[in-house]
């Protein structure tokens, strides 16, 4: 039995995109492949699943940013704001950041079963109206806890962020404590967090991406034969799994739109302030040692090769 965790809320997409995979690689495997998840963030935040992965109560994980950089902290150069011009490009470069980002998490005793994202870019939601800059400098920003990467771009907009972890952002939201939360419509939804709020900036700040994992250990463990079986499963419905997303992404947003969010729409101007703002985060984080220099021209080469 693999055991598998996640922030995702039961009955969300990941949750039944997960089972539809399951059901498959233990059809195929005539039961000799079974899995268990723990959907909802039971098992807490991401750096306690990553804890439980390394201690062994857990086999495997659903994760997205601060999950990733528990394991691989240079992967967190795809968060950049502004980083790709579209989703597009993302998955032009998706089977070259799946091998580059794999190879490391196999480094750290993981494998990369899919490289996804959390339903696109994230976008600003808002419990007063935003279009610009100046708007937002007087809001209360969350951040995630722990993402370097996050904080560092607020800051780069002269925005001090509050950092909360994921399981306390609903209270957050309902004390007044936050006002503003930067997510994709999909998690706004399946979490509640939408009726704190009354307007999305749409905005593509940053991608979102997400990740599949296992133990490296407890795959090998399954045997060749088993082995092949689950990495061509998770294989096949890569590609079907991202699309499903992002088509319940903007099913998510319209359904908000229809409960009275607004959607804000930045003017040209509006949208290269934020641009010119945030374009020092690279080297800022560069600095720090988040990641090196090298890393970030590399992302900028594959990108322009990819174009």
């Amino acid at each position: 039995m693999l055991r598998f965790g996640s922030l995702a809320p039961r009955g969300s997409t990941w949750d039944r995109t997960f089972k539809q995979i399951f059901d498959e690689i233990t059809s195929l495997s005539q039961g000799r492949i079974k899995a268990k998840s723990f959907f909802g963030g039971v098992l807490g935040d991401e750096p306690e699943m990553v804890r439980k992965m390394k201690s062994g109560e857990l086999d495997g994980a659903l994760m997205t940013t601060l999950g990733i950089q528990e394991i691989v902290a240079e992967m967190a150069v795809l968060e950049i704001p502004f980083l790709f011009d579209s989703l597009r490009e993302v998955d032009r470069m998706r089977p070259a950041l799946k091998k580059k980002f794999g190879a490391q998490f196999e480094r750290e005793g993981f494998s990369l079963l899919s490289l996804t994202d959390q339903a696109g870019f994230i976008q600003m939601y808002s419990r007063e109206r935003i279009s610009t800059l100046s708007d937002l400098a007087r809001q209360k920003v969350w951040v995630w806890e722990g993402n370097a990467v996050h904080a560092e771009s607020y800051r780069s907009l002269e925005i001090e962020p509050v950092p909360l972890p994921v399981p306390a952002v609903g209270e957050g939201l309902a004390s007044g404590r936050i006002n503003v939360i930067t997510t994709t419509p999909l998690t706004c939804l399946a979490l509640g967090w939408h009726q704190y709020l009354r307007f999305v900036l749409k905005l593509d700040y940053r991608y979102a991406p997400a990740v599949i994992l296992l133990r490296r250990e407890r795959l090998q463990s399954l045997g060749p034969e088993l082995r092949k079986l689950l990495e061509t499963v998770f294989e096949k419905y890569e590609p079907q799994t991202i699309q499903t997303m992002r088509q319940d992404n903007e099913h998510a947003l319209a359904g908000m739109k229809k409960r009275g969010m607004e959607i804000v729409v930045p003017s040209v101007e509006a949208l290269e302030e934020f641009k010119a703002k945030t374009r020092p985060v690279a080297d800022d984080l560069v600095r720090k040692g988040l990641f090196p220099r090298a890393l970030v021209d590399e992302i900028l080469k594959l990108k322009k090769e990819e174009t």
